[in-house]
């Protein structure tokens, strides 16, 4: 049931994953850490030419995961964080 680095059913390849310290299905992130997380996948876009349009979660590509956690998905569901990259990343 375990497809590379996730706990997952399928298959991350050509995916990049960050992990970060937290349990965000229990702890509601702050706005440190949501600034610190749009920065770092901003840079990462940089660094490997990837489009701001393409941010997912494991959510988004398995039905097994609760992955990023019920207090960090919904700010990828209305798309805050990737309004927080694109800003940063000075498009629009």
């Amino acid at each position: 049931m375990t497809a590379g680095e996730t706990a997952t059913e399928y298959d991350p390849s050509g995916h990049l994953l960050i992990s970060f310290l937290g349990n965000y299905q229990q702890q509601e992130p702050d706005e440190a850490l949501m600034e610190i997380l749009a920065r770092l996948i901003a840079r990462l876009c940089k660094l490997y030419n990837i489009s701001p349009d393409t941010i997912a979660t494991h959510r988004d590509y398995s039905k097994m995961t609760t992955c990023p956690g019920k207090y960090l998905y919904p700010y990828f569901q209305d798309k805050s964080v990737k309004k927080r990259v694109k800003k940063l990343l000075g498009k629009r």
